[in-house]
């Protein structure tokens, strides 16, 4: 019976915990061989998303990625795909790799990377995290924990809480000191 459950556990894992971290995920792109290889591997990502996704951690990784693509010259709709999944790599705007990215994939990137849009992300700033909460108070019901250096999209903005959605799910104020640009 207990392995019963052990397998019923591991099957009903969500991806992302047999994924990896994101930079984990991007590393597994220096293993293959061809440029073939390569794109597919990019097109075909299967643990992409939010769930595991620290920007300040991933972000380098992704772009050394796609530095790389494009030096190959791999498909400008598989690097979009990637941009629009990470949010641009914002933390990684001000680079100098960042600079061929926007070159190789010239207005499209404007268009993916609206810096109005981008300029509402934030990351938890604090070593050990924050909560999230219900209303505008550390006396309200506690929605979730934030990790540190998790990504949050502030909605709307008050003193000293801002309303935030975080992985694109789920919403709730946190105190807005706990929070750094990205």
């Amino acid at each position: 019976m207990k392995v019963l459950l052990l397998i019923i556990m591991i099957t009903a894992a969500p991806v992302s915990w047999a994924c990896g971290t994101t930079e984990q995920q991007f590393e597994r792109y220096w293993k293959l061989e061809s440029n073939l290889e390569k794109q597919d591997w990019l097109a075909q990502l299967d643990c992409t998303g939010m769930v595991n996704y620290y920007p300040r951690r991933a972000d380098p990784v992704i772009l050394a990625v796609m530095s790389d693509a494009i030096e190959r010259q791999l498909s400008r709709e598989v690097l979009e795909g990637i941009l629009d999944t990470y949010h641009c790599i914002h933390g990684e705007r001000q680079s100098d790799g960042y600079e061929a990215i926007r070159g190789y994939l010239g207005e499209r990137h404007n268009t993916l990377c609206p810096t109005e849009e981008l300029a509402s992300l934030y990351l938890v700033a604090t070593e050990s995290g924050a909560n999230l909460r219900s209303g505008p108070s550390a006396n309200t019901e506690r929605v979730a924990g934030l990790l540190p250096g998790v990504q949050v999209r502030v909605l709307e903005s008050g003193d000293d809480w801002h309303k935030v959605i975080v992985a694109e799910e789920v919403e709730g104020w946190i105190y807005a000191p706990l929070l750094s640009a990205y």
